[in-house]
């Protein structure tokens, strides 16, 4: 694994980044904790 091209260490994390937004964005948008107490 140590040995895969640098551009791909610089591509992962960049990646990796976009996919947490995106993921904790839909998430806290459609949590039902989060709509007004519902979730209680």
């Amino acid at each position: 694994m140590l040995s895969l091209p640098l551009v791909t260490w610089f591509r992962f994390p960049a990646w990796l980044a976009v996919g947490l937004v995106i993921y904790f964005g839909y998430s806290v948008k459609r949590s039902a904790l989060g709509r007004n107490g519902a979730g209680k």
